[in-house]
Order: C-alpha cells, then structure tokens, then sequence
C-alpha cells in the first residue's frame, strides 16, 4: 500500500502540515534529525529516512529545506513519485544566497544569522506579513530548533548542487509569492497565486487536493 511521507523545513516540524487533511493515502510526516558535523545532504537524507524502509510504492516528499532531503533520497532510493511543496531539487535556487558562488558558502557565517532568524520581521519577510498564524507558528517551531539543526543544515543546503535526476517522477507546487525558493524546473509545476513559502500550511487545501490528484497518474509525473 502507497504512504505519503514528507519532511518539514528547516526550523520546522510536523506542525507545518497539520492543515493538511484527507491527502488519499497514508500520511506520516518524519521528523528530521540533527545533523552531523562534516555530513554531506546525500548521507543525511539517507539517515533521515530513519526505519521507514521505503518502498518502491511510497511517495516521498517535502517542504523547504525538507523537499531537497526528499530529493537527495530520490535520487538513491527508488520511489512511486517525488513531491516539492514550495521546495527545490538542490540549493541552487535558494534566493538569498544567488549572489554568493557555491565554492564559497561553506565558509559563510550563518550562526551571525541566527538572531535575526527568531524575529518577527524575519518571519513576517520569510512568510508573508498577511498571515499572522503562519508567522506564530513558524516562530514557535523555530524556538524549538537548535541552533545546530540551523547552522548544519543551512550549510548542507547552500552547498548541495547535485544535478542528477530523481529515480522517480517529480511534482510540484508552489508559491508564487515565495520569497525563499525559486519554483523548480520542473515541467508543469503548479503555481499557487498569493501563496507564499508556507504553502502546506496557509494554502493547505490546494496542496491536499494537488497531492490526491497526482496519486492518480504517478507515470505522468514532470521531468526537468
């Protein structure tokens, strides 16, 4: 039998998809672990996946920072379909670090970012200033992060490039108002207006429906 598995973002939990109600399938989201030191995002999403043993039926997925560990999975373990909700297939399209060559991200210092990620103007810039119960709860998701988690796995996703393809079909969805992640080249990738990266949970009926309708044609999924 089909499950659904998705990871959450960066600084987030299994909370970004309690809206997410009557998907069509098995729902489990995973939590991530705690990066560690020296680990690659290949390693990482591997260990992520923890005992699910997955199966070549199983659709596996993500928001953030959690689509690109989805991804990293995808491309080593066969599965039914891969799901980006407001995510990417590397951390080449993060917008905030565009500017900056991948051989230098290594060594820029995010721990200096780390006070102005637990304000309300980051959570206002990064979610939209319109939705107050997005930006409550990715304050209060955010507070239970470790700064670790922050740090390591920011920097496994600025750096991981991988271009290789998924060993699956790709869907996506995205927010056309997100101001994280570019959407995916990925032929045919949905484009939600005026959502914005905390589309699972502030536009959490247009993810459900699109998640029960691509269970239906898994074989037509987009190549980019």
């Amino acid at each position: 039998m089909s499950r659904l598995i998705l990871f959450p973002g960066l600084g987030a939990d299994h909370r970004m998809f309690s809206r997410l109600k009557e998907v069509g399938v098995e729902f489990i989201t995973f939590p991530l672990p705690e990066p560690v030191a020296g680990e690659g995002l290949s390693e990482y999403a591997l260990r992520a996946t923890g005992t699910l043993k997955l199966s070549a039926d199983d659709f596996i997925g993500g928001c953030s920072f959690g689509s690109v560990v989805a991804t990293a999975v995808s491309r080593q373990v066969p599965s039914r379909g891969l799901i980006l909700i407001g995510g990417a297939l590397n951390g080449m399209t993060l917008r905030g670090f565009k500017w900056l060559p991948r051989i230098f991200r290594p060594y820029f210092p995010l721990s200096l970012f780390k006070p102005f990620l637990r304000t309300d103007q980051a959570m206002h810039y990064l979610f939209g200033s319109d939705n107050q119960a997005m930006n409550d709860l990715a304050s209060a998701m955010l507070a239970d992060t470790s700064d670790t988690m922050l740090v390591r796995g920011g920097r496994m996703l600025a750096v991981y490039g991988e271009q290789l393809k998924p060993l699956c079909p790709v869907f996506a969805i995205h927010g056309s108002m997100d101001r994280v992640m570019d959407p995916p080249p990925v032929e045919k990738c949905l484009i939600v207006p005026d959502a914005g990266h905390g589309i699972a949970y502030t536009h959490a009926d247009e993810v459900a429906t699109f998640l029960k309708e691509i269970q239906a044609v898994p074989d037509q999924g987009a190549e980019f």
